[in-house]
C-alpha cells in the first residue's frame, strides 16, 4: 500500500527507481531494463507442480504464460491523485489472488565479466527474486519458500522507499548465454490492500579489479612441521596458472592441482630447515576470467620450516548423512595412520568397521540425517574437534562442515569436496 497523501509522493518513487538504474548503468550496463516485457503467471494456484519451485529455473517452460509489460498493477482509487499507474492492469487481482509469478530471460555473454549485479524494484507490498533458481533478493517477505496464497510481510510504513540490491559473486549463478531472472510479487493481504506494483530492473558494472590471494594453507608467516604442498585461493576465478609460476626459495613447484577455478594446490620437495621464501615468477601469466583480463600482481611471503614445531590441530572438516541408524561415538578408534599438515583423511561412517589402512577406512557406527552430536576425541577421550551440541538436519548429497577460512563458522556445502579443501 502507499500513501494517499500528495500525488508527488507516488510519482518521486518511480522516478527515483528509474534514477538508480540510471546512476549504476553509467558503471556498467543494464541486462532487464524498467518497463520491461515479462511472462507471467496470475497467482490462482502454483506456477507448477508437482514440484513448486521449478518455475523458478532456467529451463521451465513458460510458453503458456500470458505477456505484459512492467510495472504490473492494480488500483483501487482509479482517478485519484494518487494513484497508481503502470503498464499491465490486474484487475482480477484484489479478492482473487495474492502474488503474480513473472519470469524474463535475458544474456550474459561471460559471466567473468561481470563484477556485481544490481537489482532495483519497485514493489508494494513484496517479493522475492530468483536468477537461474537461486534466490539473489528478498524484500519484505517472510523466510522460506511463500506458496501461491501466502502474503506479504504486513505493509511497511508509507511511502514504501525503492528497493537496491546488490548481487555479490554473480559467477556462482549466471551462466554464459541466456539466464532468467523469476520475480513472485505479492500483496499484504487478499482483499484488505487498495493496491499493488511490481516492476523489476537488474543491471551490472563491468568487472575491473586484478585477481588477489584471498587465503593460504598453511597461512603466510606459519611455522610448520614439514611444507611439500601449499594452497592458494584466489579472490576469483583465474587462468593460466603454472607450476613454474610459484618459486619456493626461489625453485618452481613440481605441480599443481586445480580443485575450482579460485582454487590451487601446489606440490614440491621439502625445502631446507629454517625461512622458506616463496614469491610469484615474474613472469608468470596468471589472470583472472573476464573478457579483458585483469592480471595477477604477484607477490611474496615466507614461512619457518621446523619439524620439531609442536603438531597441528586436527578437525572435522566436512560430513555427509544420510541415514537415521543409531550409533555409538566412542566405540571407534583410527588405526595407526599419520595425517600430514594440511592434507584430509576420508573416512566412511558406514557402521562397516573397517580399519585396514591400506584401504578405505569405515567407522563401526552411522551419521544420523536428523542430527547429533559428532566429536573426535585424542586418546584420553578430551574434545579435539566437534559439532555441539548437535549438528542440524541433513540432505542427501549436501554435505556439511566448517568455513575454509573461519572453522567456528559451519554450514551447509551444496557441492561436497571429500578428500579435499571445503568448497565455498
Amino acid at each position: 500500500m502507499v500513501s494517499k497523501n500528495d500525488s508527488f509522493t507516488v510519482t518521486r518513487k518511480f522516478s527515483a527507481a528509474l534514477f538508480f538504474v540510471l546512476i549504476w548503468a553509467a558503471n556498467g550496463a543494464v541486462l532487464v531494463p524498467t518497463n520491461s516485457t515479462w511472462n507471467y503467471f496470475k497467482g490462482l494456484s502454483e506456477a507448477s507442480s508437482p514440484d513448486p519451485t521449478a518455475w523458478r529455473a532456467a529451463d521451465f517452460d513458460d510458453s503458456s504464460w500470458a505477456t505484459g509489460q512492467g510495472a504490473f498493477y492494480y488500483e483501487n482509487q482509479p482517478g485519484s491523485a494518487t494513484e497508481y499507474t503502470g503498464n499491465t492492469l490486474l484487475d482480477d487481482m484484489f479478492g482473487g489472488y495474492t502474488c503474480v509469478f513473472l519470469r524474463k530471460t535475458f544474456v550474459v555473454t561471460n559471466p567473468a565479466d561481470i563484477s556485481e549485479l544490481r537489482l532495483d524494484a519497485f514493489s508494494d507490498d513484496g517479493f522475492i527474486a530468483w536468477i537461474n533458481g537461486t534466490e539473489v533478493a528478498r524484500f519484505n517477505m517472510p523466510a522460506g519458500d511463500v506458496p501461491f496464497d501466502g502474503t506479504a510481510s504486513p505493509a511497511l510504513p508509507e511511502p514504501v522507499p525503492p528497493q537496491n540490491d546488490t548481487l555479490s559473486n554473480p559467477g556462482a549463478y549466471l551462466v554464459p548465454g541466456t539466464n532468467v531472472i523469476a520475480v513472485q510479487a505479492f500483496n499484504a493481504s487478499l482483499g484488505g490492500s487498495s493496491d499493488f506494483v511490481i516492476d523489476v530492473s537488474l543491471s551490472y558494472t563491468t568487472d575491473t579489479t586484478p585477481p588477489t590471494v584471498a587465503n593460504l594453507i598453511p597461512p603466510a608467516g606459519a611455522t610448520v612441521r614439514n611444507l611439500t604442498s601449499l594452497e592458494v585461493d584466489f579472490s576469483e576465478g583465474v587462468g593460466d596458472v603454472d607450476a613454474s609460476d610459484l618459486l619456493i626459495n626461489s625453485s618452481p613447484a613440481a605441480s599443481v592441482t586445480a580443485f575450482a577455478p579460485w582454487q590451487y594446490v601446489f606440490q614440491f620437495p621439502q625445502p631446507a630447515t629454517g625461512a622458506v621464501q616463496v614469491v610469484w615468477a615474474a613472469n608468470h601469466g596468471i589472470h583472472d576470467l573476464a573478457g579483458s583480463p585483469n592480471n595477477f600482481a604477484g607477490g611474496n611471503w615466507t614461512y619457518e620450516l621446523d619439524p620439531d614445531a609442536p603438531l597441528p590441530r586436527v578437525v572435522i572438516s566436512e560430513f555427509m548423512a544420510d541415514t537415521d541408524d543409531p550409533k555409538n561415538l566412542v566405540e571407534w578408534q583410527f588405526p595407526n595412520v599419520t595425517l600430514a599438515a594440511n592434507s584430509y583423511l576420508l573416512v566412511f561412517a558406514s557402521g562397516k568397521d573397517r580399519t585396514n589402512v591400506i584401504g578405505r577406512l569405515h567407522t563401526n557406527f552411522q551419521l544420523a540425517s536428523s542430527g547429533e552430536f559428532l566429536a573426535l576425541v585424542d586418546r584420553q577421550t578430551n574434545i579435539v574437534s566437534s559439532f555441539t551440541p548437535v549438528y542440524p538436519p541433513q540432505e542427501k548429497d549436501v554435505s556439511y562442515g566448517r568455513d575454509r577460512f573461519s572453522q567456528d563458522v559451519v554450514g551447509y556445502f551444496t557441492t561436497p569436496t571429500p578428500g579435499a579443501p571445503n568448497s565455498r
